[in-house]
This record gives C-alpha cells, structure tokens and sequence, in this order.
C-alpha cells in the first residue's frame, strides 16, 4: 500500500523545517564545546604557571640576624617564621634586590646605632670631649665607627678632632688593661716627624673590648680623596666608585718622596715591615704627607691591600709602595699583585712605568732606600727635615718588638670565634653598596660587640701513657704492627 501526501509542498517545508532546526542547534552545541575547552586550556595554564613561579620563588632560610628559620606557608603565600610565627613579606611582595637591600639597611642601621650607645658611653665615663657629629662610615672597614669631638674646656674655639672605635683585632696580643697601653700613648707624645700623622690618645674599654683612637680632623682628608677629587666625609663604599686619570708628574714626585721618608724614619723606629702603606692612611695637611697606621701596625690591623701582596716574602713595603705608585698615575687600584701589560697603559707618565717595573719586575723587590735614590724621586722639588734620633725607653722598644713578633708571623693569632669580629677581611666595596663577602671568618649581630671572647677550654684529663709506652716505642722502631679484626655488627638482621 502506498501512502500519498495529499499535499507536497507541505511535506517539503516541513523537512527544511527540521533540517535547518538540527543545523542550528549543532552548531550551538560546536559552540559551546570549544568555549570549555579553551576555558580548560587556560585555567590548566594558569595553575601550571602559578605552580612554576611558587617553585622559583626565593624563600630565605634565615632573617636578617641569622638565627631564625623561616619557611614557606602556601596558605598566604608568604614567609612564615617557623619559631614566632611572625610574617616576612621581603620576598612575597617586594624583589629579591630590594629584599637585600632593605635587609643590608637594617643591619647597617643597627650597627651604626651601637657605635653610636658606645661612643656616648665612653665619653660620659671620659668627661674630656663633647660628640658633635657621628660621621658616615668614611673607611672600608665594616666594624669601625667615626666620630667629630670636640674637646670640653675651649669649646667651639678648639679644632675637632677625629674619635674612631674598633673592636680589638685577633692579632693583637698587647695587655691593653694593663702598661702597654700607657706605653703605646708615651710613645705617640714623643713621635715627631713632618711626614708622620699624630696620634692624641688610644684609649680602651675593657668591658666591650673596644679600641679609641682620638687623633686630629683634617678637612683635607687622605690622599684617595685627592686622587678621586671627593670629599672626605662621604661614605667610604660611594666616593671612590668613579675612576680618575691619576695626579700630575710633580705631584707624584713630591708626595712620593715625602712618604719614601716617613717610611725610613718608621723601619728605624723598628717597624720594618710596616705594612701600612696605602692611600686611605696617608694624611693631607698643608701640601704635605702624614703618613699614619703607627697605632694599626702595633694593634694588628691589616689594610685592604694586604691581600694582594701576601705573596711577596721580601720588602713587602716596597710592594705596598708600588701599589700605592700606580694609583697615584693611573687614577684607580691595582686589583693584581703585579702590574700587567695592560695596566702599564693606563699611566700615562713614562717615568712612572719604569719605576713601577723597577719595582715588580725585579726577582726580589728592591728595598725602600733603593727606591728613594732613583733620579725620579731625588729631583722632587720638597725636603723632609728628618729630625735627629729619637730615645726610646726600655718599655717602648720591647713594646714595637712585641708587635713585630706577631706581624712577622703572618698575622696569626688566636682563633675568631663566632661570638666576635674578626677586623681583617671585612671591608667595603667601592663599587656595590653590598656587604662584601667575608675573607678570614663570619660576621654576626652588632650585639656581638659587646660580648667578651669566650674562656679557653679546659685542659684535657691525663690520661694514663703506661699501657700505650710500649706501642710508640714499636712504632718509632719501625715495627709491622698487627692487622686488627673489626667485628662490625651495624648490618640490620634479615
């Protein structure tokens, strides 16, 4: 039986009708699949990226102190102290720079802050001088502290003079309690010279084992001022980051003759080696060199440059000399223990270069009397009046022998412990504001200061050397010992 469609025309609209109905709502089906999936996609991307940088976050395991551990909490997504529960967002809402810098800024804020409790404590229990301004840190090292005072009686009428406080350095092995420290202050009263820097007073506080030093302010400041064209009371870690062209021809004549002088007059005293010569301790005063670092030389501080010359086993004062020879030509450091090809490019004097090579080029380094009589030096347009010969008492010279015994052993002393600075090897950079990375041992809190070095342990127990005679005796007469048997029952038990 077939079935006809009384009417055709109507059956073909009402397929069309259903055609374009599936049509549209396929498409709309197309549609919203590919809107979930790209949905999809990017949710997926964005939980691997917030994954990723959570892995590479940097996440401090200590404060700034250096004694408390701090740990990642992923619930806030910051840096949680695991011991106080106390928050850091240095590195959940600021950069790793800036972490460090702020970080660097507190520990340099605290540090400063004690220096300053300790000057005023000093000069109370003194009632000599008056604090009129605690100064930048003006020199490269870390743990030193400086101050302009004034002195009580005269007033604002007297010229300031220059406090400086430093812990007691490892070297050091003067009874700074007891006569030595009288000795050293004798000495300094009776220390004339034109080219030599005076020293007032050295002073000590046996309670926070720190050092004073209260010598004069020279507006001038030192000769790295003059070769950099700053001024003396900026911070030590920005003045000198800009490299100059060196000083003139006469200028270097005549301060090097000046400071050849002072160094002879120093090795007679019975300082020989100094081991002080560097532009941060030479004085400017009246177009004339003071050369200082007596008091460093018998209290065991080292300079900066003494790392790069702790190769040389001969005239290590010559060595220093060229060091500071060269930056007074090229305008900027020697950053090798021995010039090279290309640093000799940077001095633009001739004659300069040929006493450098004279100096570095020979298989032993000449002495500082050889270097004071070549012609470079000798037709210097300056005259040092040496004065006629100092007496020294019994005390002061047994004193300079003392110094000189632990300097001539290479600076060692005791041990630094954890509890105290060590001053040899923390220095500034010139270049970064950032705490340099420490040479000879660890720097801690600036409460570290004020505590005192730890008792040396006690003795061990005697032990009894009867039943081990007879075996070093074997030993020392050359004797095959017995093999031992090691019964090791670590192993676990299957």
């Amino acid at each position: 039986m077939v079935f006809e469609c009384s009417s055709n025309s109507t059956c073909w609209e009402n397929c069309n009708l259903v055609c374009i109905g599936l049509t549209a709502g396929g498409s709309l089906i197309v549609l919203v699949l590919c809107i979930v999936i790209i949905t999809a996609i990017v949710c997926c991307c964005c939980c691997l990226y917030r994954r990723r940088s959570r892995r590479l976050r940097y996440t401090p395991l200590r404060d700034p102190s250096g004694s408390v551990v701090t740990t990642y909490n992923p619930a806030t997504r910051r840096n949680q102290d695991i011991r106080s529960g106390s928050i850091s967002d240095a590195v959940a809402e600021e950069g790793l720079y800036e972490a460090m810098q702020r970080q660097r800024k507190e520990r340099e804020s605290t540090r400063r802050e004690t220096g300053l409790l300790n000057c005023q404590f000093y000069l109370r229990s003194n009632q000599k001088y008056v604090l009129e301004t605690h100064l930048p840190d003006i020199g490269s090292r870390i743990s030193k502290s400086w101050f302009m005072v004034r002195p009580i009686s005269g007033g604002q009428f007297n010229p300031p003079f220059l406090l400086t406080m430093s812990p007691i350095s490892q070297q050091c092995r003067l009874n700074l309690q007891g006569t030595d420290k009288h000795v050293m202050n004798r000495l300094f009263r009776i220390l004339e010279h034109q080219c030599i820097h005076k020293i007032m007073e050295i002073d000590y506080i046996p309670d926070k084992r720190i050092i004073v030093i209260l010598e004069p302010f020279l507006q001038r400041g030192s000769l790295k001022d003059l070769i950099y064209h700053t001024t003396p009371s900026l911070p030590w870690s920005t003045k000198y980051s800009v490299r100059r062209s060196g000083l003139r021809t006469h200028q270097i004549q005549n301060f090097g003759r000046q400071i050849l002088e002072a160094v002879l007059f120093v090795h007679e005293l019975g300082f020989k080696p100094f081991g002080q010569i560097q532009s941060g301790n030479i004085y400017l005063e009246g177009g004339r060199c003071r050369v200082s670092g007596i008091d460093n030389a018998i209290l065991g501080y080292k300079p900066r440059v003494s790392r790069n010359v702790k190769t040389y086993k001969e005239n290590i004062d010559s060595v220093m000399f060229g060091h500071l020879l060269f930056e007074l030509g090229s305008g900027k450091e020697l950053s090798n223990p021995a010039p090279i090809e290309s640093d000799y490019k940077n001095v633009k004097n001739q004659q300069v270069v040929e006493v450098l090579q004279f100096i570095f080029q020979s298989r032993i380094p000449p002495t500082i009397d050889e270097i004071l009589q070549l012609p470079f030096f000798q037709n210097a347009r300056t005259s040092v009046d040496n004065p006629e010969g100092i007496r020294l008492d019994e005390d002061i010279i047994e004193l300079i022998q003392k110094s000189r015994r632990y300097r001539s052993k290479g600076g060692k002393g005791r041990k630094a412990s954890s509890s105290t600075y060590s001053n040899e090897g923390y220095y500034r950079s010139s270049l970064f504001s950032t705490t340099p990375q420490v040479a000879d041992s660890t720097v801690t809190s600036s409460a570290a200061n004020e505590s005192s070095l730890p008792p040396p342990p006690p003795p061990p127990p005697p032990s009894n050397t009867n039943d081990k005679s007879a075996l070093w005796s074997d030993i020392h007469k050359g004797k095959t010992l017995r093999p031992t048997v090691t019964d090791d029952r670590s192993a676990p038990m299957i």
